[in-house]
């Protein structure tokens, strides 16, 4: 008999534990449960004034392969998809004026060499081709809560460098470049 209530007890407590391990983390959550499960709010793309590329950066059209698709935008517009996938839009805005200036270099003797894609457009998003690119909603689903000021940092970068180019012998130069070295770089003879 006491053996028989022993192993009732033990059931009982078992039962009440078991129950206890799913019953209390419903009763934690359930409070917060949109804070946790909601979903995201929409993200707004009619914030601030739209992007005008600069007079310079204006004035050149591209043809820019995305995938299967060929988009026709300004240099300046494609130069704010390049920023926004190339550097963290945390960085200084310095860093992203240098950004800027060289992916509009680099575009610029992409376009003057004649590219890799022939008669179906000028440059491409792919960054083993050419450049990384992303789009401003895209972009903005990334960034979060910060969306706002990272896209103007990013859009002063390219405005306040319209039309600025590296040249060498009156000619863009091929201005390649790396998100990390590891601290060690190779010369250009030894690369290419």
């Amino acid at each position: 008999m006491r053996r028989r209530n022993q192993v009732r007890q033990s059931v009982a407590v078992s039962a009440a534990l078991l129950a206890a391990l799913f019953v209390l983390p419903l009763l934690v959550v359930a409070p917060f449960r949109t804070a946790l499960f909601g979903r995201e709010t929409p993200v707004d793309e009619t914030e601030g004034q739209p992007f005008v590329s600069g007079q310079l950066d204006g004035e050149s059209a591209l043809r820019v392969l995305d995938g299967e698709t060929v988009l026709e935008m300004d240099l300046g517009e494609y130069l704010l998809g390049v920023v926004r996938a190339e550097m963290p839009a945390s960085f200084h805005p310095e860093a992203l004026k240098a950004q800027a200036v060289a992916a509009r270099t680099y575009t610029l003797y992409k376009l003057q060499t004649g590219g890799n894609h022939g008669d179906a457009a000028d440059i491409c998003t792919n960054p083993t081709c050419c450049q990384a690119y992303i789009g401003e909603e895209r972009a903005r689903a990334n960034w979060g809560e910060n969306a706002g000021a990272y896209e103007k940092k990013i859009e002063e970068a390219v405005a306040g460098t319209d039309g600025q180019v590296i040249l060498y012998g009156g000619v863009p130069i091929l201005a390649v470049f790396h998100s990390s070295s590891a601290g060690l770089t190779r010369a250009a003879g030894e690369v290419w």
